[in-house]
């Protein structure tokens, strides 16, 4: 039989179903359509069994690809997966602050000396910022937090804490858990430099004589070196250097060696108490072997009788109100200043790293003050060298015989304003 027009081998090649340049029809009956995009790739998606749904993703996609000359459906994809592993590498990025504070004590335990005071403030931050992520904390929050504590706190406490937290977040600035620091712009509270307390001879002889003899030594030494109570404690024999007469502190507050030397009543109590040593042959023995653990343990009660015994005597006792064991760094800080020692002298002495530390340890008494501004007064003036040096620097007549004057004589007359400056200058000049 012959085959018939338009089909091959008895199959019809004519079109059963029409439908537009893009479009398909699968078995399953769901569309399908093709397109180039910008990029002249070749993209085929599969749509619904709704006609009309598959011509208006056409007609959408062909339309991008006529308005963007970079469309492509497939680098969009493979932008968005890249979008998505970035997120969740950022996800896994983001601590909880109360997770960094149990990760930051851990690294504190082993670098900072005051780690028993890192871990009280600490503990406050994070029940404060703890339900929160590191990246969740803002400038606004921290400023908030600084502002509540402030109302209960002095404003040294609240620099701490701002410290501490800018120290904390910094670490994690590092680590790339952070993008920035939100305490970085916070500026720190003024803080009050309260009264000045420091040790007069008076106060020092009331102090010496109510302590206990067992810590007259300490006292001594603490006000002759100015050691931190710490670094005092920790003192052992083999620092004590009598032939150089010096003390090596091996590790100070901030970790650093120094050298401090002796003066003579240093080194007078110090050989006085080497003859008590009940370990000859050990140079780790403690030179202050019998000292308490802490200050507050003995020096509160040897001033309260220090008071008392001023009052007794008639003097003030208000001069030692609020002095502890640590104001014996001040008092020596303060006799070196007044005694016209170089602040970098002191600086080194001290162990303090900038000016900042020391104007905050050294004082000037009033006494120191007065005589200062006493030293602009090269010489005595007493009341009758004051009338006539007065009269001749207002171009007076004197009593004995003078010329007439001229009005040449008048114009080279000084000012008649007299100060005590003038006088004091007009009698130099003499």
């Amino acid at each position: 039989m012959a085959q018939r027009e338009g089909s091959r081998a008895g199959w019809s090649t004519k079109k059963t179903v029409t439908a537009e340049r893009g479009l398909s029809q699968g078995r399953d009956g769901r569309w399908a359509i093709a397109y180039a995009c910008s990029l002249r790739h070749i993209h085929r998606e599969r749509v619904d069994t709704v006609k009309g749904n598959a011509r208006a993703l056409l007609a959408a996609r062909r339309t991008a690809a006529q308005r963007d000359a970079t469309w492509c459906p497939r680098l969009e994809r493979q932008r968005a997966l890249a979008a998505q592993r970035d997120a969740e590498a950022h996800e896994a990025t983001r601590v909880p602050f109360a997770d960094w504070c149990t990760e930051w004590l851990a690294w504190a335990k082993l670098h900072h000396k005051g780690y028993a005071t890192d871990v009280s403030r600490v503990t406050l931050l994070s029940r404060t910022f703890g339900p929160l992520r590191l990246d969740e904390i803002t400038t606004a929050g921290v400023e908030t937090f600084l502002s509540t504590l402030l109302a209960t706190r002095q404003p040294t406490t609240c620099n701490r804490y701002r410290t501490l937290l800018q120290g904390m977040l910094s670490r994690a600035v590092r680590h790339g858990r952070l993008a920035r620091n939100p305490v970085a712009g916070i500026a720190r509270h003024i803080e009050s430099t309260g009264r000045v307390i420091y040790l007069n001879p008076e106060g020092e002889g009331a102090l010496y004589n109510a302590l206990r003899l067992e810590h007259r030594a300490l006292f001594l030494v603490s006000l002759n070196t100015g050691l931190r109570w710490s670094e005092q404690r920790r003192l052992t024999w083999r620092c004590v250097d009598f032939l150089t007469g010096a003390l090596t502190i091996e590790e100070s507050k901030t970790g650093r060696s120094r050298v401090v030397p002796m003066n003579s009543l240093v080194r007078d109590v110090l050989t006085e108490l080497a003859t008590t040593r009940k370990r000859l042959g050990d140079p780790r023995e403690a030179v202050f072997a019998d000292a308490p653990r802490r200050p507050e343990d003995f020096f509160p009660p040897a001033v309260t009788r220090a008071r008392t015994a001023l009052a007794g005597a008639g003097r003030a006792p208000e001069q030692l109100d609020g002095y502890t064991w640590h104001a014996n760094r001040h008092t020596w800080a303060s006799r070196l200043t007044m005694a016209g020692v170089d602040p970098r002298t002191i600086m080194a002495l001290g162990g303090w790293s900038n000016m900042v530390m020391l104007a905050r340890y050294s004082h000037l008494t009033p006494g120191h003050l007065q005589a200062a501004v006493e030293k602009l007064v090269p010489i005595p003036v007493t009341a009758a060298e004051l009338t006539t040096w007065a009269g001749a620097a207002l171009g007076r007549k004197s009593p004995s015989p003078q010329r007439r004057s001229t009005s040449t004589d008048r114009a080279q007359r000084p000012s008649r304003t007299l100060t005590r400056a003038t006088v004091v200058s007009h009698k130099i000049l003499k």
